[in-house]
């Protein structure tokens, strides 16, 4: 039987290829925790004042054909209207004002509470017509 003879350059395995491979993985890392490290953009926040919170409500007045006036279900004079929206307005800066006119109420009623709301600094006014009650 024959022997065989192995040659010293075929037992050796080759690493070359290994090292380039274990190298650009390596190279891959550095350079990609290098580059999540370095995006961002640094923001700042402007500042703001604290919210505050202003009262809303609604004054609710009533012209009656008779010529009467209701502020809020309570009767009152057309003179002193503009008072009493004042009165409402510092306990509800920011009021809404809503007319409701009877169907044969004056015009120049309407127009007189109007004026007076508008007066007191009412901004926002509307007005609505009452149901027919004949």
């Amino acid at each position: 039987m024959k022997s065989r003879q192995f040659n010293k350059e075929e037992t050796k395995i080759n690493t070359t290829p290994m090292l380039d491979v274990v190298f650009i993985v390596l190279i891959f890392f550095i350079v990609s925790t290098w580059a999540k490290t370095e995006t961002g953009v640094d923001t700042s926040r402007p500042s703001c004042p604290p919210v505050r919170y202003v009262k809303k409500g609604h004054i609710l007045v009533k012209v009656k054909a008779s010529g009467a006036v209701l502020i809020n279900q309570q009767s009152t004079r057309l003179s002193q209207l503009l008072n009493h929206v004042k009165a409402l307005r510092s306990e509800y800066p920011v009021a809404n004002a809503i007319i409701i006119a009877d169907h044969h109420s004056q015009t120049g009623d309407l127009l007189k509470v109007m004026d007076h709301l508008k007066t007191a600094g009412v901004e926002n006014i509307s007005i609505a017509a009452d149901k027919d009650k004949e």
